[in-house]
């Protein structure tokens, strides 16, 4: 998606990039993801809330 700008899974191109940091267990690969900052997080709400 990142570069084709196209959902693998259903070739929509209404594709959003969002500010999320992800952390992945590199032994059981268990995934978090985060959004960091106050800033990033009121900006996703304004846009997407």
């Amino acid at each position: 998606m990142k570069n084709l700008k196209c959902c693998p899974k259903c070739s929509s191109h209404n594709v959003a990039r969002i500010p999320v940091i992800c952390y992945v267990c590199c032994d059981c690969g268990y995934v978090e993801n985060w959004v960091e900052t106050q800033g990033e997080r009121d900006e996703i709400k304004r846009i997407f809330g």
